[in-house]
């Protein structure tokens, strides 16, 4: 079907500039010494992973631990270079870049991490936190000030927080609370992509709901791109509509999420499938109520 009949259908192609990220045979490889002669032993953390996210879109990245989710998620955020492949971002090979613009890049591309307890320093006010992106640590005065704080104020609104409590730190938040902040201060530089990496693991079963219906919003509001890493697929289906299943370092199964859950064709893929809860299961079916079952 050519581009022109699939438009006229109403079915939207993806254009090369619709994709965000773009990763081609990833592979990353550690290499350690072990055993008493200290023999050199290569170990592929990735090998040959390729993947796709379309702006505006969400990607679940799915596995175990050890499967090489997080190690992904590193090069898509440039805190780590792969072994070999190629990691481009809004069309621009990352690794071939200058470090400034990198740097430049790597600016659009903020994490919102596991655990709100830690991600946050204790010793920073909340606005603060959410400012550092902005002001990346130097003093800022006067009309640039006043700015700043105007943006963290719109911030705490748009995540459900009160403005006024800017000053309190974060020991004075409940966990959910403190999760919200780390979306905040991710937000703070308009990035185009969001990394979750596990964004409501730590959180206690009640309000992992509410973070998931916030992020869902906010990405309908400002169209920021999502890659969300979990172990969790009932997590991932509320959010992401396509799936990459990884297991041992590669990509085994992926495609839209409905359809994996369907009709899974690799083992790993159906023994996640088999291990959720009965009720986990009948939320993976319905994709829309975002209700996370905390049944044994």
């Amino acid at each position: 079907m050519d581009r022109d009949m699939s438009t006229a259908l109403g079915r939207k192609v993806p254009e090369p500039a619709d994709m965000l990220v773009r990763l081609t045979d990833i592979k990353v490889t550690y290499r350690s010494h072990q055993g008493i002669m200290r023999r050199l032993v290569e170990v592929k953390a990735v090998d040959g992973v390729s993947l796709t996210i379309a702006r505006g879109q969400t990607l679940g990245l799915v596995g175990g631990t050890g499967s090489g989710k997080s190690t992904i998620a590193q090069v898509v955020m440039g805190m780590l270079a792969p072994t070999s492949g190629t990691v481009e971002i809004d069309g621009r090979n990352l690794w071939t870049l200058s470090a400034s613009e990198r740097l430049a890049i790597q600016r659009h591309v903020q994490v919102v991490m596991q655990d709100p307890y830690s991600s946050l320093d204790p010793r920073m006010t909340i606005g603060d936190i959410i400012a550092e992106p902005l002001t990346l640590g130097a003093p800022v005065r006067g009309d640039r000030r006043r700015e700043i704080d105007a943006r963290v104020a719109e911030l705490l609104l748009l995540v459900g927080l009160p403005p006024h409590r800017a000053g309190a730190y974060p020991h004075q938040f409940s966990g959910g609370q403190r999760q919200r902040i780390a979306i905040a201060r991710a937000l703070a530089p308009r990035p185009e992509l969001i990394v979750l990496d596990e964004p409501t693991s730590a959180l206690d079963v009640s309000v992992r709901a509410q973070i998931l219906t916030l992020l869902k919003s906010l990405q309908l509001e400002l169209g920021v791109t999502y890659l969300i890493i979990s172990h969790d697929l009932v997590t991932v289906s509320y959010l992401a509509s396509d799936v990459a299943v990884m297991h041992r370092g590669t990509i085994v199964e992926s495609g839209k999420m409905q359809a994996l859950y369907r009709s899974p064709t690799h083992p790993y893929t159906i023994e996640l499938l088999a291990s959720l809860p009965r009720a986990g299961q009948s939320l993976l079916s319905r994709r829309g109520t975002p209700q996370v079952d905390s049944s044994p």
